[in-house]
């Protein structure tokens, strides 16, 4: 790894962008907890020889109510991706240093407000899919075997309340004030 691949490395335009990128770093790991939930749990459907009792269809995978649960979960984690590559966009040329162009002070606490933003999407995205998927694999699921309860203990391990940076988002949305600057710690 070179120096420039180093986050907050001495200058101090970096400083004000490390929490945010942390932020970020945290939303693409909730985000691939719950992709890797679904798509387990996307095997699990299609190789489950039996479709619910009361269902429709003749396979498990054909099921009109699983199709449209995995659909919105689907979307909410395809929504979470799409705004945390947004922010990380967003982010990624202060952080080579090519923001120059931008209005620093204003400029980064949007960017801390975005990656905020990110995190609580991708947070909430992992923790509903992660959960859900039981519901919807059925009882069996909770067996070793389909390795569904990896991705629920993933999300709650990595999981600290999304509250504070809710109120932070929210705040700036209603009064145009935004958080205070994070820096981390020497």
């Amino acid at each position: 790894m070179s120096g420039h691949d180093v986050i907050g490395r001495g200058g101090a335009s970096a400083s004000p962008l490390t929490a945010p990128a942390i932020q970020l770093v945290f939303a693409q790991l909730y985000v691939g907890i719950a992709e890797g939930a679904l798509e387990a749990a996307r095997a699990h459907a299609i190789a489950r020889s039996r479709p619910w009792p009361l269902g429709q269809a003749r396979r498990t995978a054909g099921d009109a109510y699983l199709s449209g649960a995995y659909g919105g979960l689907l979307a909410q984690v395809r929504a979470a991706r799409a705004l945390a590559d947004l922010a990380v966009d967003d982010l990624a040329p202060a952080l080579h240093g090519e923001g120059a162009a931008r209005p620093a002070g204003r400029w980064s606490c949007e960017a801390a407000v975005m990656a905020a933003t990110a995190r609580i999407a991708a947070a909430q995205a992992s923790l509903a899919v992660a959960s859900r998927v039981f519901e919807l694999a059925g009882a069996d699921s909770a067996r070793a075997r389909p390795g569904l309860a990896r991705f629920w203990r993933y999300a709650r391990a990595l999981h600290d309340p999304v509250a504070h940076r809710q109120a932070e988002v929210g705040r700036e949305f209603l009064t145009g004030e935004f958080p205070p600057e994070r820096k981390a710690p020497p």
